[in-house]
């Protein structure tokens, strides 16, 4: 099942914190200035005076958005900066590895899609789109190699997500046939 796209939230989420802040005092000054410029007209006037709470609420609203945008981006930060050797990283929940995986990637100048979400993902942990191509991502924290099985079914899931046979000879090259 391919992977749903992002919505506005987790877009700003992942954008830096100043984004969101600074989008949401445009969203502010210009609503307020829609509204006040209405509230002498006859039809509109009351409309726009009872709705002189919006404008507050959309700034609150995108001023959470910069506080929780700043957090995620120091926790991915620390994801990446703290890990010094391997048993750091086999010490990781298999989310915060997802994250760490996918901050790397970012950093290299991937879009990364890694949608706010919990249990089972389809076999997709990590979307990641660079110069017109995308790519999946399966993380896999194991301390031992990864067997037969998993490979077969990361194939079949490679031959399902990137339209079936008409790509079969791409995949089979890259995994090699047989």
């Amino acid at each position: 099942m391919p992977r749903r796209s992002q919505n506005l939230v987790e877009t700003l989420i992942y954008l830096p914190w100043w984004f969101s802040g600074g989008l949401g005092v445009l969203i502010y000054f210009v609503a307020r200035g829609l509204l006040a410029s209405y509230e002498g007209a006859k039809f509109f006037g009351e409309i726009a005076i009872r709705l002189r709470w919006v404008p507050p609420l959309l700034l609150f609203i995108f001023g959470g958005l910069a506080i929780l945008s700043a957090f995620l981006g120091r926790r991915r930060k620390e994801l990446i900066e703290g890990r010094s050797d391997i048993e750091s990283i086999r010490g990781l929940t298999w989310s915060a590895f997802e994250h760490m995986v996918a901050e790397a990637y970012r950093r290299k100048g991937y879009s990364v899609d890694l949608p706010l979400r919990d249990g089972a993902d389809g076999g997709v942990d990590v979307v990641l789109r660079k110069d017109g191509k995308s790519s999946l991502v399966q993380c896999k924290q194991w301390r031992n190699s990864v067997g037969a099985p998993t490979i077969r079914e990361l194939f079949g899931l490679l031959v399902h997500e990137i339209g079936g046979s008409r790509h079969r000879d791409h995949i089979e090259s890259f995994f090699g046939r047989g």
